[in-house]
């Protein structure tokens, strides 16, 4: 069995011809997901692979511009528009939606910005 650490995950190349992801936590096998342990993760633990894999550099990832995160948000803002009496057009929900973040702006002042957006 074969380890090496890449991306922020540590790959097992396993004797069998498999190849597993594992993370300081977790393993992509079948035996981790059905007993929470295997001998990968246990392998890798007694060699020290998983401390090392813990103090390696995380890739950032921007949250807030993911796709999946900006089409759910439209999604909301297009349901909150019409549950307060505005129409959804693509120019206001394209406007405001790059404004929304966990810090502001709150409900009122989304309503107000969609009334000035014709």
């Amino acid at each position: 069995m074969k380890f090496e650490i890449c991306d922020s995950v540590l790959k097992c190349f396993a004797d069998s011809g498999n190849t597993y992801v594992l993370t300081d936590f977790s393993c992509s096998c079948k035996g981790f997901a059905f007993r929470r342990t295997c001998k990968h993760f246990r392998m890798a633990k007694e060699k020290g692979l998983l401390e090392k894999l813990a103090k390696q550099p995380k890739p950032k990832f921007r949250i807030n511009r993911n796709p999946f995160i900006i089409q759910s948000r439209i999604k909301a803002l297009t349901e909150f528009l019409k549950k307060n009496g505005i129409e959804p057009t693509k120019k206001r929900v394209m406007s405001i939606e790059p404004k929304l973040t966990p810090e502001g702006p709150t409900a009122d002042e989304v309503i107000e910005m969609a009334r000035k957006i014709k």
